[in-house]
C-alpha cells in the first residue's frame, strides 16, 4: 500500500486520516499480514481529531508459528474442505478424526526403540522440551524432518510405563518463520494452559483407550499419542508440556 502525498483543507486532512487509520488497521488485523517496507505514512497532525478510548479487552496476538483458519475460508479448495467436513462430523460423533479407527498410532515404535539402543545421538535445530513422566522410561527415539545446518527439525520419543504397559508417544517439530502451521478452529476442542488443543479418543478391539493431542506452543508443532492413560493424566501431561 503506497500512498501519494497531496495538499489537503483541514477537513480533508481529517478525513484522510480517519481513512487511513480504519483501512490500517483492517490491514495490519489481516491473518499473516506483515506490513511492507515501501509503506509510506502521511504525516498527520492527530491533535486535530477527537478519538474516544477503547473499552474492549486487548485482543490476543496470535502466534507467528500458526493461522487458524476456518474451514469456510475462501483459500480453503473445495474438495479439501468437503474432506474436513468429513473429518469434523468423525470427530463430533465418534471422538476422532478418523471416527474410531486407529491409523498411525505407534506404529513408528519398533523402529524407534532400534535407533535409541543402537543409533547415536544426533544433533538437533532445536532444544527438545524435558519430560519427565512418573512411571514412564525413555525408551525409543528417532530424528526426523529436515536435516539442516543445526540438525533434524523434529524428533520422536516413546516412553512406556513397564507396570502397567502404558505408553506416550510425542512427536515435536521445529516451525519454521515463514512457513506457520495451519489449524483449523472448528478441530481445537479444548484449550489447555491457554493453548488451542485438537483432542481425539478412541479404543482398540480390545477396549484399550488411546488419547490423541495437536497444538501448537511457541515456535512448536506437538503431536502426543497415549495408549493406556485416563483423561487426567493425558491432559496433566499436555499442562506440564505447556507451561
Amino acid at each position: 500500500m503506497i500512498l501519494d502525498r497531496h495538499n489537503f483543507t483541514n477537513k480533508a486532512l481529517i478525513l484522510t486520516a480517519i481513512g487511513l487509520m480504519v483501512v490500517g488497521g483492517a490491514w495490519y488485523l489481516r491473518p499473516g499480514a506483515k506490513p511492507a517496507k515501501s509503506d509510506v505514512m502521511p504525516d498527520v497532525d492527530l491533535s486535530m481529531l477527537s478519538i474516544p478510548k477503547a473499552t474492549s479487552e486487548p485482543v490476543k496476538v496470535e502466534s507467528q508459528a500458526v493461522r487458524y483458519l476456518s474451514i469456510d475460508d475462501g483459500s480453503v479448495k473445495a474438495a479439501e474442505q468437503k474432506q474436513l467436513k468429513q473429518q469434523l462430523n468423525h470427530l463430533k460423533r465418534a471422538g476422532s478424526l478418523s471416527g474410531g479407527v486407529l491409523t498411525d498410532e505407534f506404529k513408528q515404535a519398533t523402529h524407534a526403540k532400534m535407533t535409541y539402543r543402537f543409533g547415536r545421538k544426533q544433533p538437533l535445530s532445536f532444544e527438545p522440551t524435558q519430560i519427565e513422566l512418573s512411571g514412564f522410561f525413555l525408551t525409543g527415539r528417532q530424528y526426523e524432518g529436515v536435516l539442516g545446518e543445526r540438525g533434524y527439525d523434529a524428533l520422536y520419543r516413546l516412553f512406556e510405563n513397564p507396570s502397567n504397559k502404558s505408553r506416550i508417544e510425542i512427536i515435536e517439530t521445529r516451525i519454521l518463520e515463514d512457513s506457520p502451521v495451519v489449524m483449523y478452529q472448528e478441530f481445537m476442542n479444548k484449550t489447555i494452559a491457554g493453548t488451542p488443543v485438537l483432542y481425539e479418543h478412541l479404543s482398540d478391539k480390545k477396549a484399550v483407550n488411546y488419547q490423541k493431542a495437536r497444538f501448537v506452543h511457541k515456535d512448536k508443532l506437538y503431536v502426543i499419542n497415549a495408549k493406556g492413560l485416563s483423561q487426567g493424566e493425558f491432559e496433566s501431561l499436555l499442562t506440564t508440556i505447556i507451561q
